[in-house]
């Protein structure tokens, strides 16, 4: 949450001229809010319809850029998916502290709770081995723009392209 999914997916998605699938904004168009929803059906049920949204757009026939919810490592629905498929999946990375401010009570992030930090710090140890398994890149967000981090990402892909 917070790392920047969404702004950096944009910018790589009309730099390939190609559509963006963005997590969040799937959910608000489908469903109710996120908070919502956690509160009253329990965080399993956000993980769950995440995870969902994440399979729809790799069952995609068109070539996407997908920014999915971090919560999709979790599933191994998706982690197979993830595997068979010919993606090349980045890892944004980003450490809690650089996390937390960014974080804001919109209604598209779940309540973390009375310390977000040791929260998303607990998240991130949960789900590393899970990001291992299928990025392809880890690119560390901290002091960089997110013109750079798309750069990065675009770099990311023309080297696959040419080995």
């Amino acid at each position: 949450m917070g790392v920047g999914k969404t702004t950096v997916g944009s910018l790589v998605a009309r730099h390939l001229d190609r559509p963006l699938r963005d997590s969040d904004t799937d959910f608000r168009t489908s469903h109710r809010n996120a908070r919502e929803l956690a509160a009253g059906q329990g965080v399993d049920a956000l993980h769950r319809l995440e995870a969902d949204l994440l399979l729809d757009a790799l069952a995609s026939p068109t070539p996407l850029v997908i920014a999915a919810a971090a919560s999709v490592v979790d599933d191994p629905r998706c982690l197979d998916a993830l595997r068979a498929r010919a993606s090349f999946v980045v890892w944004l990375w980003a450490p809690p502290e650089l996390l937390v401010p960014r974080l804001d009570s919109g209604d598209h992030r779940r309540d973390l709770g009375p310390d977000p930090a040791a929260a998303l710090a607990a998240l991130a140890d949960r789900r590393d081995a899970g990001y291992r398994a299928v990025a392809d890149a880890r690119v560390e967000v901290a002091g960089r723009s997110p013109e750079e981090l798309a750069a990065t990402v675009l770099d990311l892909l023309a080297d696959r392209a040419s080995g």
